[in-house]
């Protein structure tokens, strides 16, 4: 499978490609073939570090996967136990996410300073974990009224981008790209997950009640989705510019591996709304940074 059309114009490939473990990214997609074919195509790398932050920040809104069409439908239309059957998908696509950050760490000796540390563990270890964000919205479906649909619609699919995170997180070498896909987590998740809270609200989920953690975020709750884009990257890019190449690399191959994924539950959930699945944005966030 080729991700061609994704790109636009050459970029510049690592003179010393880091060697892959034996994982594949689902689909029998091999994890370097994946970096190799990002990394033929990719120039964000050529910016400065300012451009570059900027490139990664808007990957948020234009990067691949993030307005596809699966969302919009299950904000409108899906059914409950289609939101609850792509929420466990979801969670469990973002079961690597600590795992892949225990490995990165020790690896980057420029993130090894206090400030970022503490950065590290407030985002994995604090309500705004979006795994936990998930779990909490699974939890409140406790609280459904009586009567209404939950079950499973189809069968349980693999997760591209969680065997990406596995994947990554095997080989020290792939450091960069592992903070890279933990940024493109970061940055892309909460867009999605609005959408599928204003899906679980039309079944009566109860809104956001002031001191209640048990409730639903809304859209001014939802966690901020540059907290490791400023506490990691910025200072990494900063103090070398060099790793910019291999962290655009990463934050890519996650949001592909991510789109490849919400491809498989359209079609699983509605195959003839979403054949050919719809993507938007995903061409312009990979080739370059804003001027």
């Amino acid at each position: 499978m080729t991700f061609a059309k994704h790109f636009a114009g050459p970029g510049m490939l690592q003179a010393e490609p880091p060697h892959s473990p034996a994982i594949s990214t689902g689909d029998d997609l091999p994890l370097e073939p994946l970096r190799v074919e990002i990394a033929l195509r990719l120039t964000a790398h050529r910016g400065t570090p300012q451009h570059f932050l900027g490139w990664m920040a808007s990957l948020a809104h234009i990067g691949p996967g993030q307005q596809h069409a699966l969302f919009g439908w299950l904000a409108r239309e899906a059914s409950l136990a289609q939101l609850i059957w792509v929420l466990e998908h979801e969670s469990v696509a973002e079961a690597n996410f600590s795992i892949a950050l225990a490995a990165v760490l020790p690896s980057l000796p420029t993130m090894a300073s206090r400030g970022s540390m503490r950065a590290s563990r407030s985002i994995t270890a604090s309500d705004m974990t979006h795994t936990r964000l998930r779990l909490r919205l699974l939890r409140e479906l406790e609280q459904m009224p009586d009567g209404a649909p939950i079950g499973s619609p189809c069968a349980t699919l693999p997760s591209a981008l969680a065997e990406l995170m596995r994947g990554l997180s095997l080989n020290s070498r792939y450091a960069y790209h592992t903070v890279g896909a933990i940024a493109a987590l970061d940055l892309g998740v909460p867009h999605r997950i609005r959408q599928v809270v204003q899906g679980l609200r039309r079944f009566g989920v109860r809104p956001l009640v002031r001191g209640d953690r048990r409730a639903l975020p809304t859209g001014e709750d939802m966690p901020k989705s540059n907290e490791w884009l400023h506490a990691v990257v910025a200072p990494l890019v900063t103090a070398d510019s060099a790793c910019m190449q291999a962290i655009a690399e990463g934050a890519l191959m996650s949001m592909l591996s991510g789109e490849r994924s919400f491809d498989r539950y359209a079609k699983a959930l509605q195959p003839e709304q979403f054949d050919p699945p719809v993507r938007h944005g995903a061409r312009a966030a990979t080739t370059g940074v804003p001027a």
